[in-house]
């Protein structure tokens, strides 16, 4: 364990472990051990830092385990190709190294493929699934997203692929563009310093670029869609404890993904935290932390 590399307001320790393949991954812990776990997965691009405001409502009780994804935060970025099988398969060492048991997977954005992925594959190891703004179709049709989300998407695919490129990795528009425009209010200049501590050089931005050729509505990558049909599926037939958490006006959660879950998917829970975009953690954070421990305390523990 090293010593804290990010600022939290629930005071939490970093800490690191080692993958089978010598990666180093980081993640913030607060709680007991002995308590339920409660494991955080972020979207792109942000780590582990978007947790800090939801962590204090929960760590009284819980044991809380936010993860930076491989390429993200204060995690290992080598020079790899991001991309499913990597953070599947590195998703499941980091919850084997823990020996994390019956858990609760809290999860966002692209996050959510990963953390919907290892839930129905190991329903066993997973109490229940919370997630906002998250991959539950795979959706390759402009007209199913939101407007901004499709304004985003023109955007991208109007630009030359080099030049989308160089805007990612020497330009850094995820952080500096994409990442505030998902907030419903202005970040501060330190809260977006802290966003763009792990990202200071092209070359620690190449998994933002390569999460572009992985998202479904801007590359159709087959296994990424595949992977999102197949659990997707099992989720209408799975009655593990659900909470879907909805913005208004949302990003890629809207109201139709809200009304298809309603109508598709047993035993879940639906929970209006008001107004917010593609990042709800960074203006709704009492109201997430507020539903979270609702739910667990009615349908999980």
């Amino acid at each position: 364990m090293r010593e804290n590399v990010i600022p939290s307001t629930c005071d939490c320790p970093s800490a690191f472990i080692h993958t089978n393949e010598g990666y180093q991954l980081h993640y913030l812990h607060a709680g007991q051990t002995s308590n339920l776990p409660v494991v955080f997965l972020h979207g792109v691009p942000t780590y582990s830092y978007t947790w800090r405001n939801i962590i204090p409502h929960l760590s009284s009780s819980c044991y809380c385990i936010a993860l930076d994804l491989l390429g993200f935060g204060f995690s290992d970025k080598p020079d790899i190709q991001y991309d499913l099988k990597t953070y599947q398969n590195i998703f499941e060492q980091f919850i084997e190294k823990l020996n994390l048991d019956k858990m609760i997977l809290v999860m966002h954005g692209f996050g959510s493929v990963i953390g919907f992925d290892y839930a129905v594959k190991h329903p066993e190891k997973v109490k229940g699934i919370a997630f906002m703004e998250s991959h539950l179709r795979a959706t390759t049709k402009l007209n199913d997203l939101s407007l901004p989300v499709q304004e985003i998407i023109m955007s991208h695919k109007q630009n030359d692929p080099n030049i989308l490129k160089e805007k990612i990795l020497q330009e850094n528009i995820y952080i500096e563009k994409i990442l505030p425009a998902g907030v419903l209010r202005q970040l501060t200049e330190t809260e977006m310093d802290y966003y763009r501590k792990p990202f200071p050089t092209p070359a620690s931005r190449k998994a933002i670029w390569d999460f572009v050729a992985l998202t479904p509505y801007l590359n159709n990558d087959e296994a990424i869609i595949d992977c999102i049909n197949q659990y997707s599926e099992k989720l209408t037939k799975s009655h593990m404890p659900k909470l879907m958490l909805y913005a208004l006006p949302g990003f890629i959660g809207t109201m139709s993904s809200v009304q298809w879950a309603k109508a598709h998917l047993p035993n879940v829970k639906l929970a209006d935290i008001g107004e917010a975009l593609h990042i709800p953690q960074e203006t709704q954070p009492q109201a997430i932390g507020q539903a979270l421990r609702e739910w667990m305390n009615e349908y999980v523990t």
